[in-house]
């Protein structure tokens, strides 16, 4: 199911790179990193799901795959702390 993990693990850590580039992370932002990003991924993998299981085919709006987000959830649980996020 982690289909390009190397490239999420990427995306997280240039964005990390390029916001620190503007601005330095104090070390209470470091240490709530990975919670924040699991709830993050978690509400937007349950609003999809949601969506994906309730909403009628006949809908005009479109409906996303909540597994994008299921991936997420998973690769920030296997992140622990702020250094995980910069290998």
């Amino acid at each position: 199911m982690l289909r390009n993990n190397n490239r999420w693990k990427n995306k997280i850590r240039n964005l990390i790179k390029g916001y620190e580039g503007v601005r330095n992370i104090s070390l209470n932002e470091k240490k709530s990193l990975n919670i924040l990003c699991r709830g993050a991924a978690m509400r937007y993998f349950l609003t999809r799901l949601y969506d994906y299981t309730n909403t009628p085919k006949t809908a005009i709006i479109k409906i996303k795959d909540p597994r994008e987000y299921y991936q997420k959830i998973v690769i920030h649980n296997n992140l622990k702390t702020y250094k995980d996020y910069l290998k």
